[in-house]
């Protein structure tokens, strides 16, 4: 039973991770759709404009706008503090922290003993 159960927590994981990676590209796409409705809305204000003539220059500017902020967020470092606060509240690696400082008091230990 507990085999039974680990293997579906397992499974769940897998699947919470592959949903995780497709965020990404959700959030591309809902920007394309975001664009489309503000068109489509600037019509309802009376500003002729042709949605199909204006849509796609305007998502692919609004794409290497994305690409301008991604860059930026990882070249000035707050991916990299992101990441390094993010990882210190994972269970996991707080675990594997402390092995490593009990396997560094330790050697230490044994230095001062030679």
């Amino acid at each position: 039973m507990y085999k039974t159960l680990m293997k579906i927590r397992n499974g769940l994981m897998e699947w919470k991770v592959y949903l995780t990676r497709s965020n990404s590209y959700i959030v591309i796409m809902n920007s394309a759709m975001l664009i489309f409705l503000l068109l489509a809305r600037l019509q309802d204000f009376g500003i002729k404009i042709t949605i199909t003539k204006y849509y796609i220059p305007i998502c692919i500017c609004s794409l290497l706008l994305m690409l301008l902020f991604g860059f930026l967020d990882v070249k000035f470092g707050f991916f990299k503090e992101e990441k390094r606060r993010t990882s210190g509240r994972n269970p996991y690696f707080l675990n594997l922290t402390k092995e490593v400082k009990r396997i560094h008091k330790r050697l230490n230990e044994i230095e001062k003993i030679r």
